[in-house]
């Protein structure tokens, strides 16, 4: 299984000077407007948008149907994509965590006067990030496996469009509802901080589990 998880570095590794050159401009930008939280998100995204890449490639050259006459078998095919996402996405996660950090350790003026202050990194909101995406991911593999990658590429998409919409939706009500920044703050500091490491964690692992049991169910069911 190690040979098909390189398999997918070597290949992404043809990119890497283009993503490295858009998240050297992210990282600027961040920098400069003291915001992590534009490119933590892009990162995280692009994790997403990496493994649906490398399971295009296979798709168009037909690995699968090859790796098969080969002493590999599609139980080992499904675990490594879900290594490889893993791997990708916990990588972001670090790079998006030490992009963080050095947004937080630059100081910014306070209207523009000569007194400077150092922002906080709110890091655990990072961590619920990763968390949401690695569900995403979860979500996305099985329908790459039913329908196909670009019908589940669409289906990813739709997914992180949802929850956008979702996100500022709930704000807008709360808004409307009365409620001020400063009332949900409150709200979510009352929130016991066990009960928001246990519920992303715990969702992230479910989901970890159904897909991959999903995907094999598919897959062995599946001619290839």
């Amino acid at each position: 299984m190690k040979g098909l998880v390189l398999k997918d570095l070597y290949y992404l590794r043809g990119f890497a000077r283009q993503y490295l050159l858009v998240f050297a401009f992210m990282a600027l930008w961040s920098v400069l407007i003291k915001n992590a939280s534009f490119a933590v998100t892009y990162l995280l995204v692009m994790g997403n948008s990496l493994v649906l890449s490398t399971l295009s490639m296979d798709d168009a050259v037909s690995f699968n149907r090859f790796a098969l006459t080969m002493p590999v078998n599609m139980k080992m095919l499904v675990k490594a994509k879900y290594v490889v996402m893993v791997l990708l996405e916990g990588g972001m996660l670090l790079t998006g965590l030490l992009t963080g950090f050095l947004v937080e350790v630059m100081p910014r003026r306070i209207n523009g006067g000569s007194r400077w202050i150092y922002t906080s990194f709110e890091w655990e909101g990072t961590v619920v990030l990763f968390m949401l995406f690695m569900t995403v991911g979860s979500v996305s593999l099985p329908m790459v496996y039913k329908l196909g990658v670009e019908k589940a590429r669409n289906i990813h998409m739709m997914i992180l469009l949802g929850l956008a919409v979702l996100v500022f939706g709930g704000l807008k009500l709360a808004q409307m509802a009365g409620l001020s920044m400063e009332n949900l703050n409150e709200i979510l500091e009352a929130i016991p901080e066990g009960m928001w490491a246990a519920i992303p964690v715990g969702v992230c692992m479910a989901a970890l589990m159904i897909s991959y049991g999903a995907s094999l169910r598919i897959v062995r069911n599946k001619e290839w």
